[in-house]
C-alpha cells in the first residue's frame, strides 16, 4: 500500500503509510506496526501516540507499541 510520511520523534521514527503505523528505534530496528484503516490519524506526546482509527481512539507507549491481544 502507498507510503505517507516518516516522522521522528525523540529516538524513535514512525511510518504513516495508507494502512499502517509503525515505529523504528535510531539504529533502524523495527519496534512495532499496526493496522490502520482509512481514515485514520496519530499524535504524539510525551512518548505517547494517540491513535485515531475510523473514530475508535486508542492511547499506547511510543517505544512498546500497540497491546494487542
Amino acid at each position: 500500500m502507498g507510503f505517507l510520511k516518516w516522522m521522528q520523534h525523540g529516538k524513535f521514527v514512525l511510518m504513516s503509510a495508507e494502512l499502517e503505523l509503525a515505529a523504528w528505534d535510531s539504529f533502524g530496528r523495527k519496534l512495532w506496526s499496526t493496522y490502520a484503516e482509512p481514515p485514520w490519524d496519530y499524535q504524539v506526546q510525551e512518548h505517547r501516540v494517540q491513535l485515531d482509527v475510523m473514530g475508535i481512539k486508542s492511547e499506547f507507549d511510543l517505544a512498546k507499541g500497540p497491546q494487542h491481544l
